[in-house]
């Protein structure tokens, strides 16, 4: 079973002060995070705290120490570093060493700088954008070659668009051709707002703590619907009550269903307004309603783990917005 550490909940915390747009506050909680475990994924999340602060030569030195780390920032650096410090030559360098690494990105946004660049409108080839698209499939993981094959095409499609001489270049088109490789690979058969749960029933089934990284990075309705459900389960077992107020699991949900309109956290998130905490308050009454009402418009998928758990929090949703009997406090 996985178990949330103390650095998980500091990484849950700052990403949701990130989407919130509090970058300051959510800089402070990703150092916090730091100080527990030195991870890229912080470096990769500073980089966009600072963008937010338009701090971009700060942004710029935390992707760079990302990637240092060995992780894949070369599309949020090559952003930073063309988009706002307007530093093509900074960003070639950093691109080139990537290439040699053959990191399929790096060849990715090389590609980017020969499509479109107003910078350096000479480096505007889109003979070498395709060669840099090829390389960068070429280099791409097998179990990663639906995602990077949709990618390139769409690149492939501006291309056309902007270069329409371009088409009579290879024998077939290319934007089909790798849409195609995208389809063989199951790009069309799973609903991508479900990806997050299966991850982390295999996941947790297996006692495999890495699914955590990859829910920071698809930090979706699902992924906060997931993590909810951990933070408050832990509550509920140690304490045999979720208090209300300042509920790290609680405002997790709050936000997915804010943000996501996501069913689960939309259910989750009706138990501050039918709770003690809002005194009985007709207001929150209808709040409460509301939220569960929302969550009856999409289909629901619970992770397995926390199937029994769910049920119960609806039991004193339910029991407390439509009887009157309150069951949760704050």
């Amino acid at each position: 079973m996985i178990i949330l550490t103390e650095y998980d909940k500091k990484m849950i915390d700052a990403l949701i002060h990130l989407l919130h747009y509090e970058y300051e506050k959510s800089i402070d909680k990703f150092n916090d995070a730091l100080k527990l475990k030195s991870s890229p994924l912080v470096y990769y999340n500073l980089a966009q705290a600072y963008i937010g602060l338009r701090k971009y030569n700060e942004a710029q030195k935390y992707a760079l120490l990302a990637i240092e780390n060995g992780y894949d920032a070369y599309a949020l650096y090559a952003k930073i570093t063309i988009g706002n410090l307007q530093k093509v030559n900074d960003a070639v360098k950093v691109l080139e060493n990537g290439i040699k690494k053959q990191n399929p990105s790096a060849c990715f946004e090389t590609a980017r700088l020969h499509i479109d660049n107003n910078l350096e409108p000479d480096m505007n080839d889109p003979y070498e954008a395709s060669k840099y698209l090829d390389l960068a499939f070429h280099y791409t993981p097998v179990e990663k070659r639906g995602t990077m094959a949709y990618s390139i095409s769409k690149m492939y499609k501006t291309i056309y668009n902007m270069y329409p001489y371009f088409i009579d270049f290879k024998d077939e088109n290319s934007e089909l051709h790798y849409y195609k490789i995208f389809l063989d690979y199951g790009g069309l058969l799973f609903p991508n707002e479900f990806a997050n749960i299966e991850a982390f029933d295999i996941a947790d089934a297996n006692d495999d703590n890495t699914i955590l990284d990859y829910l920071y990075e698809n930090f979706n309705g699902d992924a906060m619907f997931i993590f909810s459900l951990m933070l408050l389960e832990e509550e509920y077992k140690t304490t045999g009550t979720i208090e209300i107020k300042d509920n790290l699991g609680l405002l997790t949900a709050c936000e997915g269903a804010s943000k996501f309109k996501h069913s689960g956290c939309s259910a989750i998130c009706a138990l501050i307004f039918g709770s003690d905490f809002c005194q009985d308050d007709e207001l929150y009454f209808e709040q409460a309603l509301k939220l569960l009402n929302q969550s009856k418009l999409n289909k629901n998928v619970i992770p397995v783990r926390f199937e029994k758990f769910f049920k119960e929090l609806m039991n004193h949703i339910y029991s407390n917005v439509e009887d009157g009997d309150t069951v949760l406090v704050d």
